[in-house]
């Protein structure tokens, strides 16, 4: 098929500092001493960098890139997820941009791969209701709420104190070592 040929960062500091220095007049100092550059100089470097763009150019192949993907459609939001895939890495995480639900997407044969959204299936709070709701690892979070699918309760995530009765009544001050 042929090779690509790309102008490297090296190639272009390269150049461009060289014919921008041709762009500018020469001081009396590099007049007097002889160091600007010749003619022919600049003649060569213009010769080099015509050959280079010419070969980049004319190259066969253009912006190749052999990369695999997987995709899946988010169980939250809907929207189509593409990853880019890493060979011989059995597992990787990846999250959705829309609505930052995450991942794991597991290689089977380093051909297939497996979406399982991360997150915990959590139980209604209801201590009469016996139903589990699966929620996203992004869900996890104080503030967060559902409604319970089996008994129509609202459920929320918040922030808990708990008494400890067998402590001593001594009221202790709060320091950061307690924690």
């Amino acid at each position: 098929m042929g090779k690509e040929r790309v102008l490297s960062l090296g190639e272009i500091k390269k150049y461009y500092n060289r014919l921008g220095s041709y762009l500018h007049t020469q001081t009396i100092e590099q007049r007097e001493k002889k160091k600007g550059a010749t003619i022919e100089k600049i003649r060569k470097n213009c010769i080099e960098l015509h050959e280079i763009i010419n070969e980049v150019v004319l190259s066969p192949i253009f912006n190749f890139d052999m990369k695999t993907t997987t995709k899946c459609k988010c169980g939250r939001c809907g929207s189509e997820i593409i990853r880019r895939t890493v060979p011989m890495v059995e597992s990787f995480k990846a999250t959705c941009i829309e609505c930052g639900v995450s991942y794991k997407i597991t290689t089977k044969n380093n051909k297939e791969y497996v979406w399982e959204p991360i997150g915990k299936k959590v139980r209604c709070a209801n201590k009469s209701c016996e139903s589990e709701m699966f929620l996203f690892e992004s869900d996890l979070k104080v503030g967060r709420y559902w409604d319970c699918k089996g008994c129509n309760m609202r459920n929320s995530f918040v922030l808990g104190l708990v008494l400890n009765e067998n402590e001593d009544k001594v009221n202790k001050p709060f320091n950061k070592d307690s924690l």
